[in-house]
């Protein structure tokens, strides 16, 4: 039987961060964090979302002579005003980074089209083993 080579790099870090939302300053312990918007969500309340932006490649990793992926992560944080929306995406940021990651592009803010909700966003380098 064939399986997945890597197991599911966004639900990994949607579980990861959701682990590490205790430790968020307590103005955002009751943000959602999934893949995508929730169904139903209002710009009333704060959101992680986590997509794997479908760029990786493989690397030989010489220690065990197994393959490495290097993924890259895209959180893009939503909430109510830009301010809070930009302090949300840096907290997770830094949460982020706690994972077996590197910085990619920092945080960028704008208004997402579809929602008029402010948004930011910013991308990680994950690299994982295969499972």
């Amino acid at each position: 039987m064939i399986g997945p080579e890597y197991s599911d790099l966004e639900r990994d870090m949607v579980d990861y961060l959701t682990a590490l939302r205790s430790e968020f300053p307590e103005q955002y312990r009751q943000a959602t964090i999934g893949v995508g918007l929730p169904e139903g969500w209002t710009p009333s309340g704060e959101h992680l979302s986590v997509r794997e932006d479908g760029s990786s490649e493989l690397r030989a990793w010489s220690e065990a002579g197994a393959l490495l992926e290097t993924a890259t992560v895209r959180v893009v944080a939503w909430a109510s005003t830009y301010t809070r929306v930009k302090e949300l995406a840096r907290v997770a940021r830094a949460a982020a980074l706690r994972y077996p990651s590197s910085p990619a592009l920092g945080v960028r803010a704008s208004i997402d089209d579809d929602t008029r909700s402010p948004i930011a966003s910013f991308t990680v380098t994950v690299r994982r083993r295969p499972i």
